[in-house]
């Protein structure tokens, strides 16, 4: 685990929800994040076409319909 995204020519280090404490590569171009008060999955643009959806999804609300969507369990800590 790293407190970096690095996915291609991206290279994240701060999310919606401040500066990442911890990013799990879950597939290719898709990442769940940790901070130190939230987290949730941050999806390339490649990966955001295939979902239909945006760049970073919300633990609470979002990140299920996205683990559901790529076959993965929603929180890597779980």
């Amino acid at each position: 685990m790293i407190d970096t995204i690095i996915e291609g020519k991206d290279i994240i280090g701060f999310s919606p929800w401040g500066k990442i404490d911890r990013a799990t590569r879950r597939l290719e171009g898709v990442w769940f994040v940790s901070t130190p008060s939230h987290g949730g999955f941050w999806l390339s643009k490649d990966r955001q076409v295939e979902y239909g959806g945006g760049e970073w999804h919300e633990e609470d609300c979002e990140a299920p319909k996205v683990a559901k969507f790529f076959g993965l369990t929603p929180d890597p800590r779980n």
